[in-house]
C-alpha cells in the first residue's frame, strides 16, 4: 500500500485527504472513497482497506472538520453541506486516479461513516457501482441519554455547537488493543459530538431508512456487522433489512465481534469475506 497526504480547502476548512494506492505492480482499475465515522479518522483505515488496494482499487478518505488532522473543534461537524462538498471532492480524485476514466467508482463507510455513505449513494444512485458499509449508525438516538435525543431538537437551535460525549469507548469497539492509542495518537481518536451534528444525523438516519425501503439501490453492497456490537446494535439493521428489499445485498456478520469486526479477533476473517465479496460480485 502506498498512502500519500493531501490538504484541501472546504467551506473554510484546511481537510486532510489521504489516497491509498495499490502496491507497485497492480494496475488501478477503480476508485472508492471511505467515510471514517464519528470521533474517528481515515489514517487509520489504509490497513483496512487493504483488500481493496489488493484487488486495484485505489481509496480516498478526507478527515471530517472536527476530526484527525483537519480544522475544527472536536466533534463539530457544521451540517450535511460540508460532507457533500466532500464526497463531491473525493469522488473528482478518485476519478483522477483511475487512468482511464472508466473505471468502476465506489463508496464506502463505517458507522457514522456509514449513514453518511448510505445518504450520499441514495441521494446519487447513478454515481455508485459498489459500496462496502461497516457496522451503519442506523439510530442515532438509541445508545443515548434519552432525555438528550428529546431535547435534541430544541438543543439543536439554541446550542448547535456544544460538544457532549458519545459515550463510544475502545472496550465497545474491539477486544483487541488499539496500536493507535498506543503509539501516542490518541487525540486524533476522541468521544464528542456537537449538538447540532448530532440531531442532524437523527434526522438523515431517518430519512435514510424511509428510502431503504422505498428506492432501495440496485448496487452491489456488503454489509459487515458485529453481533456483539453496543454501538451500533444489530437489531436495528436486522429490523431495517425485514422492511427493505435490496436486491443485491450481501450481508455477512461476525457473531463474536463488537463494533469494528475489522479490528477485532475477526480481523483476518473480516478480510477474507471483502475479498471473497469482491471477487464473486466481479467488482474490477
Amino acid at each position: 500500500m502506498n498512502c500519500s497526504k493531501e490538504n484541501i480547502e472546504l467551506d473554510g476548512y484546511c481537510l486532510r485527504r489521504y489516497v491509498f494506492r495499490p502496491d507497485a505492480g497492480v494496475a488501478v482499475r477503480g476508485a472508492a472513497f471511505h467515510f471514517h465515522g464519528q470521533g474517528d479518522f481515515s489514517e487509520r483505515y489504509g490497513e483496512i482497506l487493504r483488500p481493496f488496494l489488493q484487488n486495484g482499487i485505489a481509496c480516498v478518505a478526507t478527515d471530517l472538520p472536527g476530526h484527525g488532522y483537519s480544522e475544527g473543534v472536536r466533534g463539530r461537524v457544521p451540517g450535511f453541506e460540508i460532507v457533500d462538498r466532500i464526497a463531491g471532492s473525493n469522488r473528482e480524485r478518485c476519478r483522477e486516479l483511475c487512468s482511464d476514466n472508466q473505471g468502476p467508482l465506489g463508496i464506502l463507510g463505517h458507522s457514522a461513516g456509514g449513514l453518511m455513505a448510505l445518504r450520499e449513494m441514495l441521494q446519487n444512485p447513478d454515481l455508485y457501482a459498489f459500496s462496502w458499509i461497516s457496522s451503519p449508525l442506523l439510530h442515532p438516538e438509541a445508545t443515548q441519554n434519552p432525555l438528550l435525543a428529546l431535547f435534541a431538537r430544541l438543543g439543536a437551535r439554541l446550542l448547535p455547537g456544544l460538544t457532549v460525549a458519545t459515550g463510544v469507548t475502545q472496550d465497545k469497539c474491539s477486544r483487541q488493543p488499539d496500536p493507535w492509542r498506543e503509539n501516542g495518537e490518541s487525540c486524533l481518536i476522541h468521544a464528542r459530538v456537537s449538538i447540532g451534528w448530532g440531531y442532524a444525523m437523527t434526522a438523515a438516519a431517518r430519512w435514510i431508512r424511509e428510502e431503504l425501503k422505498n428506492s432501495p439501490p440496485q448496487l452491489p453492497l456488503l454489509i459487515t456487522q458485529g453481533l456483539c456490537d453496543p454501538v451500533c446494535p444489530p437489531e436495528y439493521l436486522h429490523a431495517l433489512l425485514e422492511e427493505a428489499s435490496l436486491p443485491h445485498l450481501t450481508l455477512h456478520e461476525f457473531p463474536e465481534a463488537l463494533h469494528e469486526p475489522f479490528a477485532d479477533e475477526t480481523r483476518e476473517e473480516f478480510f477474507h469475506q471483502i475479498a471473497s465479496w469482491l471477487e464473486d460480485e466481479s467488482i474490477v
